[in-house]
């Protein structure tokens, strides 16, 4: 399975004209586009994440945003592409959890009945150093004629904002809060990961970094362009 990462979730800018107190992580202003790299843990690049802001809706002081995502393999070719939504809501900033699942792992149960229940991840309008965040998670339940063919959970825990430090990437500096998080997905069996996100409130995720149980460096990406 793909290494799941929050790199989709947060990747934009800043738009609070709206409202005083709605503070976004991704993309507002529509027509910015963003580029993201992802790297192997031996500096080799795997894929690429493009991001294109397609419309706002604005109810009284929340924000919806939609954002057209496209993921291209290590050679430039498109694996997928499909729309993200990303809300503000009473000055907190939420993204779907159902976003960070991979469009082709569902293509196989198209002609099954599958259902998601999910408790989505947020950010604070003004997190500091030390913060805890709220937990996140997932399930899937896949079935065929009443025959469950496959259950799938995927739980981000144990968020924190650990520091605010500048951070460059090919794309900028940026003043980040650093964020730790612990990710467990279930299925066949559990596989138990850590995470890293240095994210901007300007600019969303710059940089982010994956490891395994064993504090092993599994892969990274980095924010390339923003314009």
């Amino acid at each position: 399975m793909k290494t799941i990462t929050l790199t989709l979730a947060f990747i934009g800018l800043i738009f609070q004209s709206f409202s005083q107190d709605c503070v976004f992580y991704c993309p507002v202003k529509e027509g910015t586009k963003t580029e993201t790299k992802h790297y192997n843990a031996k500096d080799k690049i795997q894929s690429t994440d493009k991001q294109t802001i397609l419309s706002k809706k604005v109810t009284g002081k929340d924000v919806s945003v939609t954002v057209k995502s496209e993921s291209y393999d290590d050679k430039e070719k498109l694996q997928f592409s499909k729309d993200l939504t990303f809300e503000c809501k009473n000055g907190v900033f939420f993204f779907d959890m159902q976003n960070f699942i991979d469009p082709k792992t569902m293509e196989g149960f198209k002609d099954m009945q599958v259902k998601m229940t999910a408790t989505n991840l947020e950010i604070p309008a003004s997190p500091s150093a030390g913060n805890a965040l709220p937990d996140g998670n997932i399930q899937i339940n896949v079935s065929n004629q009443g025959i469950t063919m496959m259950n799938m959970t995927i739980k981000i825990y144990n968020r924190k904002v650990e520091a605010l430090e500048k951070l460059t990437t090919p794309a900028g500096t940026f003043d980040c809060m650093k964020i730790t998080y612990d990710v467990e997905t279930k299925m066949m069996f559990k596989i138990q990961s850590k995470g890293v996100e240095w994210i901007a409130k300007e600019v969303g995720v710059v940089r982010s970094e994956n490891y395994d149980s064993k504090g092993k460096l599994i892969d990274y990406s980095v924010l390339s362009f923003i314009k």
